[in-house]
Order: structure tokens, then C-alpha cells, then sequence
């Protein structure tokens, strides 16, 4: 699809004046004239910082399934502005998620990242907690059901990495976590070490969940992600 497609899809999305779902399989999508567009799902090649910030700028988005085959993407926090402020459900069926608190102003930002290809995860931010800083609501102020990915091998090799490090403590209304465990497979040969390892992620998940103020549910999904978006 060239530019002047684009546009024309664009413009003549935009003037669906009354559209609330939206289920698009394409390289590229400029939704800034999508100002009641509440469902949203898209595949993604890539996710860059900019595509996160405009999707995060969505005035009406409630549902929010994000597929990124690579990136990492971040939305930097700011004290002075909400982002997703009105997402109450979002998928990551490939992809892991943090967030961290600014220290300069106690925004919250937010790191987005696949697992499909075989790169090194972002260094985690620092894995002392927060206990006392009051988190600014800039990301997902109203977020009640969250899904992701975690690739434990991945995640414990990198720095601070922990299931117990993901910040879910910033999301104040959060309600029901997902998680799939996406690290024995029959190729692997895992052995006892790494079940190990994959337990103690589970348990630092659960201990993650016990400590949120909401106590929300937690899912250890164990099947294929299209299935868990079903339920």
C-alpha cells in the first residue's frame, strides 16, 4: 500500500464517525483521526517509541491487542499527561512489559519488547522497589485485565530481571494478569535446573500479585495465546 492509499484508508476511516472496533493487518497505520475508535488489534513487524506514544494518545481506546514480531517500544512517562486513558483490557500475546517509575517526577513509563527473535531483553530498571513514591497516573490509569509473554530464560539472564520487577504495582485498577511461561519446549531438553528457574519466576509472580493493593487474579496460561484471547 503506497502513501496516497494510506492516506485515503485513513481519511475515509476517519469519517466512520460512529467506528469502535477496528481489525487491521497491515504494515503501517496513522490513527490520529480515530478519535471514538474503542477496539483495537493489530500485527505488528515492528513497534517503534512513536507508534506507542500515538497509540497511547487514543482518546476512546478500551481493548487494545498488540502481536509485535520485534521491537523494543517505550512510552515515556509524563507528569503533565495520561496516556491509554481509557484502556481497560490489553494483550501482548508475544511480547513482555514493564513498568517504571521516573524518579524526577513519578510518571510512570512503560517498555514494550518481543521475544521472537533471538535478542538479548532490555536491562530492567532497578529492582529495588519504590515502596514510598506515589506514581503519577500517566500510563493506563483505568488498566483492569492485562496478558503478556515471558520467555524466563531470557528475562533471568538479563540485569534485575524477576517476574517480581514488572511494576504491576502501578496499575491501581488492575484487576486479572495473564501470563504465559514461554520457555521449555521438547527442542529445549529442558532439565530440573531450568523447571527450577521457571518455578521460581511463577513464584515471583504470584508474590507480585499477593503485594498489589487489588490483589487481582493471576492465570498462568499454559496454552496457545490465541485460545486465552477467547476467554
Amino acid at each position: 500500500m503506497d502513501g496516497i492509499m494510506e492516506s485515503d484508508l485513513v481519511t475515509s476511516i476517519g469519517n466512520l464517525h460512529k467506528l469502535q472496533h477496528l481489525d487491521l493487518q497491515m504494515q503501517r497505520i496513522h490513527p490520529t483521526h480515530l478519535p471514538t475508535l474503542s477496539h483495537l488489534s493489530l500485527y505488528l513487524s515492528f513497534l517503534s517509541d512513536k507508534g506507542l506514544e500515538i497509540l497511547g494518545g487514543l482518546p476512546q481506546l478500551s481493548y487494545l491487542c498488540l502481536c509485535i514480531f520485534d521491537g523494543p517500544a517505550t512510552l515515556t512517562g509524563a507528569a503533565d499527561r495520561v496516556y491509554f486513558q481509557k484502556l481497560r483490557s490489553f494483550m501482548l500475546p508475544w511480547s513482555m512489559v514493564q513498568f517504571v517509575v521516573n524518579e524526577e517526577d513519578s510518571s510512570v513509563s512503560f517498555a514494550v519488547w518481543s521475544w521472537s527473535h533471538d535478542e538479548d531483553a532490555p536491562a530492567f530498571g532497578s529492582k529495588r522497589k519504590q515502596v514510598k513514591c506515589r506514581a503519577a497516573r500517566a500510563v493506563m490509569p483505568n488498566l483492569e485485565a492485562l496478558y503478556f509473554q515471558v520467555d524466563v530464560a531470557k528475562l533471568t539472564a538479563c540485569d534485575n530481571g524477576s517476574c517480581d520487577n514488572l511494576g504491576l504495582e502501578y496499575l491501581a485498577f488492575l484487576q486479572k494478569v495473564t501470563v504465559r511461561c514461554n520457555s521449555l519446549s521438547d527442542e529445549d531438553g529442558a532439565g530440573a535446573g531450568v523447571v527450577d528457574v521457571v518455578e521460581q519466576q511463577k513464584a515471583a509472580l504470584r508474590h507480585a500479585i499477593q503485594v498489589h493493593r487489588n490483589r487481582p487474579t493471576l492465570q498462568l496460561a499454559n496454552w496457545e495465546w490465541r485460545r486465552a484471547l477467547l476467554h
